[in-house]
């Protein structure tokens, strides 16, 4: 099946690779940035704060990184709150970002409570 033009025009100014996610059709980039340094440094003290890790996902799109991952677990959902926000203040069109997420551990509501030894907000 032939690419439209108006992709095959976005994937040549790509400045990463992109790559087929299987046979799904879907294309990602290479590489993804992982979004688990996202967040509060409450939650831990290497975490990038929300105005450095904007910084950071603006300079990865602008290189061509447009997959995302994160996970509710990443500082109790903060870097998800943070990729949401970089989406929508830097005017990233939503079909131009592949958003990776997952859920498996607990997200609490309450403050002080460590899961996996990591303080939550």
């Amino acid at each position: 099946m032939p690419i439209p033009s108006s992709l095959q025009k976005s994937l040549d100014a790509t400045k990463v690779e992109c790559i087929r996610l299987g046979s799904s059709g879907l294309r990602v980039s290479s590489p993804i940035l992982g979004g688990m340094s996202l967040g509060s440094k409450q939650w831990a003290p290497c975490m990038l704060e929300e105005k450095e890790a904007l910084e950071l996902l603006k300079a990865a799109y602008n290189r061509g990184v447009n997959t995302w991952d994160t996970a509710a677990i990443c500082s109790n959902g903060i870097s998800e709150e943070i990729i949401g926000k970089a989406i929508k203040q830097l005017n990233i069109p939503r079909e131009k970002v592949v958003i990776l997420t997952e859920c498996y551990y607990h997200v609490v509501e309450e403050s002080g409570i460590m899961i996996h030894g990591a303080a939550v907000l």
